[in-house]
């Protein structure tokens, strides 16, 4: 005889990670005939970590946890109760914590179920293994196959890869389906939920957690993390975020070349932006004034259509306008893993206002507006979608898991006038993907089915996931940082003041909150008073209506005329280009504006022409394409370096660009001209083999090899891991450390060689690893700390940045090395 415990329905390991919300335990004993007496106590336990469960004889928010339960399986086989996290103790990235079953009869073997409380945490609160397992998963899904295949014609893109799939359904032409609708929030849900799913097939530990940018984050954005982000103003060209050689996302690159990021005003690592507003005002009951002509009558906060549109608006949008580069970029933000972070956050703001306002009935108008289902035209007719149209109803699907064919849904593609041109939505028919956990909400969302996520009015419906400070039952308190907003009147009057000194002023704007029309449009008088302050000015920005159809009439105005200081001309193009999630009068203003940029591509100022090229490169546009490849072909441009010019190019690369990426390689006598060749060509399939080549060639430089390591890995990475695990496996002939060329590597070296070990540590199976035996030897020379001259080659690392060595005096190399050691160590055992 033994104990059969399932949760949900099945003995799969993957139910063995809960939240705060019970799941449903059915305990069984197999070949039980129920002849005697078999007392069965059910307890929990826990190792030394953070989580804990406890046990629930129903699953009603009103439930009260027990210590112990026991059951007598004579008198019925089979026996149900519930487990859940106990709040809010969560656990750190293991199964700490575990369900034990007994008998006082010893016939039976004791039965421990593993369990971890797993909940989407604030990443400031995330310890360094959550991080790693979090990014490395995350990284893992650019290396997996699409699930879907697809056949059809016209598609304007086709994943080829799980992460691409995934990021494409987040679309220019989906745009209008998926934001500035009422909709806005439960496609978010689900989107972040099928992302997070994904991540929970590769690292079942694994949830997304949240940024919250209404608070400074100086643990989220290092290079241990989502990266060490800069200032856009730091560089003329694309601006990257920097990872230490063992973040995972040091190897990653996109689907639209590297990974780029850099914020715009103020260091999210230091301080929150004052555009975004605090989670306090959007927690409050205040009357939501009709600033944006989209709401219709004014309407509460407390209502889901007044809250849903302040938190859009004033919230979510303005923290993707915090940065310059991919994640700013509506269409293509999501290759950012920053995106589903920040998209961690707007759910769990409305997570905490459900909680608050008891708003998780979705049958109820003030939880959402939109009742029914829509029954109005349907396809063969163009037009954007808005809320009276289908995939905004209560009881409608939610596009692209609708299961329906393109032709159901209202026309998605641009009309002819848009400048971005034609184009075709590429994900259709997409099966939600399901979850050991959650039981919602089955193959195809509807907009109903998102709101009450955790089950509480569903009899434990839920889907599978939780947020670290929003518990499932009655009686935990829940901290909503709502109290009485400081009195703001008087920072607005400052700021408002032109007699005040301009000190005053700044420090008022810093506090400053626009809540009605009136004070909107004294921020734009600001900003059209050629005669105020120029720091008046650029602090109105973060005051401003940005989806007021005059703001864009202004801002464009200003952005034209040669007379402007050009760093306020800059934050305007930034802030028009971001206007576009809100305003609807940006795509009949978008050609203007385009041309208007198109003339400051040669603008004597270096970071106008920058921000200019940089929006008109991430919309496609022909004419700056055509410019950029000019000025390749010079010897010398007069308007931007090379290595500039081939990152933009990269963003949207075509056949002709690879071609003249190689030609530009071979003729360059400058390595950070040529290693951003290598680099602009891993999204080209046809220069896998030259990759090959220059990786493999031993008398190029360190830096270039990497580059093509680092390109080809992006494009192949199980032939990549291979050619990886052989360098490491058989290094050049040298003195020293076996993995080294000399006991006093040079920089570049190190670096390539950490990098070949971070993609075999996160990224390669063991399985497709040929050199095991000999790769194993060379990892154990290279931490063995009586390794003959070991002692030059540590301090010669540390000569090329102190940081390298940490407290414990382990280099980054050897961390790496000895990761790879306990996977290939772990996954042979298994």
């Amino acid at each position: 005889m033994k104990f059969i415990l399932k949760i949900n329905g099945t003995e799969s390991k993957k139910t063995e990670y809960i939240g705060w919300t019970p799941v449903k335990c059915t305990l069984t004993i197999d070949s039980f005939d129920g002849a005697f007496p078999l007392l069965v106590k059910i307890r929990t336990g826990h190792i030394d970590g953070e989580g804990r469960i406890s046990l629930y004889e129903s699953n009603s928010t009103s439930a009260t946890a027990v210590d112990e339960i026991s059951h007598n399986f004579q008198n019925e086989a089979e026996f149900n109760f519930f487990v859940a996290g106990k709040y809010p103790h969560a656990s750190i990235a293991i199964k700490d914590t575990s369900i034990l079953v007994t008998s006082e009869i010893k016939v039976i073997e004791d039965l421990e179920k593993k369990i971890m409380v797993r909940v989407r945490k604030n990443a400031e609160d995330m310890e360094p293994k959550e991080i790693e397992k979090f990014l490395a998963a995350f990284v893992k899904l650019n290396n997996l196959p699409s699930r879907n295949s697809y056949i059809g014609q016209g598609f304007t893109a086709k994943p080829s890869k799980l992460l691409h799939e995934i990021i494409l359904m987040h679309t220019y032409d989906a745009m209008r389906e998926i934001h500035g609708r009422t909709s806005f929030h439960p496609w978010h849900r689900a989107f972040l939920s099928h992302l997070e799913r994904e991540l929970q097939e590769v690292d079942g530990t694994v949830t997304v957690p949240y940024w919250r940018f209404d608070q400074p984050a100086p643990k989220l954005f290092t290079d241990i993390f989502i990266g060490q982000t800069p200032a856009n103003s730091s560089s003329p060209g694309p601006v990257k975020p920097t990872f230490k050689t063992t973040n995972p996302l040091y190897t990653y690159q996109t689907v639209w070349g590297d990974l780029t990021r850099g914020y715009q005003n103020q260091d999210p690592a230091n301080e929150k932006s004052r555009s975004i507003a605090d989670q306090s005002t959007l927690l409050q009951d205040r009357i939501v004034e009709n600033v944006y002509g989209i709401l219709g009558d004014n309407v509460s906060s407390t209502e889901f259509k007044g809250w849903a549109f302040l938190e859009e608006t004033r919230s979510h949008n303005r923290s993707h306008g915090v940065f310059t580069g991919l994640v700013a970029d509506i269409g293509k933000d999501p290759v950012d893993p920053l995106f589903f972070m920040l998209h961690g956050n707007v759910d769990r703001l409305w997570a905490l206002w459900q909680r608050k306002y008891k708003r998780i009935n979705a049958t109820e108008s003030q939880t959402y507006p939109y009742q029914g289902a829509y029954n109005g035209l349907r396809g063969g007719q163009f037009r954007f979608p808005n809320n009276d149209d289908i995939g905004n109803f209560a009881l409608d699907t939610l596009w692209p898991w609708d299961l329906d064919h393109e032709a159901t849904r209202p026309g998605r593609r641009w009309n002819f006038q848009h400048p971005i041109g034609s184009g075709s939505v590429p994900q259709i028919n997409l099966t939600f993907p399901d979850s050991p956990v959650g039981v919602a909400p089955g193959t195809s969302p509807t907009v109903e089915s998102t709101v009450d996520y955790q089950g509480r009015l569903d009899n434990g419906n839920s889907w599978g996931f939780d947020y670290d400070h929003i518990p499932y039952f009655d009686h935990d308190v829940v901290y909503y940082e709502d109290e009485s907003m400081e009195d703001i009147n008087q920072h607005n009057a400052v700021f408002f003041d032109y007699n005040r000194p301009i000190e005053e002023r700044l420090k008022a704007a810093k506090k400053a909150f626009m809540r009605n029309s009136e004070e909107y449009d004294l921020a734009l008088e600001i900003l059209k008073n050629e005669n105020e302050n120029l720091r008046i000015r650029l602090e109105s920005l973060d005051h401003i209506n940005d989806a007021e159809e005059q703001f864009l009439d202004v801002a464009i105005e200003l952005i034209a005329n040669d007379s402007v200081d050009f760093e306020l001309r800059s934050q305007l193009i930034h802030s028009v280009y971001m206007a576009k999630r809100s305003n609807k009068h940006y795509p009949s203003r978008q050609p203007i504006f385009f041309d208007i940029l198109r003339g400051l591509i040669t603008n004597e100022n270096e970071q106008l022409r920058s921000v200019a090229i940089e929006v008109l490169s991430a919309n496609e546009d022909n004419i700056v394409q055509e410019f950029l490849v000019t000025e390749l072909q010079k010897e010398e441009s007069a308007f931007l370096t090379k290595e500039n010019a081939i990152a933009f190019l990269t963003q949207t690369l075509k056949p002709e660009h690879s071609k003249l990426f190689m030609k530009i390689f071979a003729e360059s006598d400058n390595d950070d001209v040529k290693s951003s060749a290598l680099r602009g060509l891993a999204n080209d399939p046809n220069s896998a083999e030259f990759l090959k080549k220059v990786l493999l060639d031993k008398t190029i430089s360190f830096k270039l090899r990497e580059a093509s390591a680092l390109a080809f890995h992006h494009m192949d990475h199980v032939s990549m891991n291979n050619l990886a695990a052989e360098i490491i496996a058989k290094p050049e002939n040298g003195t020293g450390i076996k993995i080294f060329t000399s006991n006093q590597p040079n920089p570049d070296e190190v670096d390539f060689k950490s990098g070949l070990l971070n993609m075999l540590a996160f990224t390669a199976e063991v399985s497709q690893i040929k050199q095991g035996s000999e790769l194993k030897s060379t990892l154990e020379e290279l931490i063995d700390p009586k390794t003959t001259n070991k002692i030059n080659f540590i301090s010669t690392v540390e000569s090329f940045n102190k940081s390298t060595v940490d407290d414990s005096g382990q280099t980054d190399i050897e961390k790496l090395a000895r990761k790879l050691l306990d996977k290939l160590k772990e996954e042979n055992d298994d």
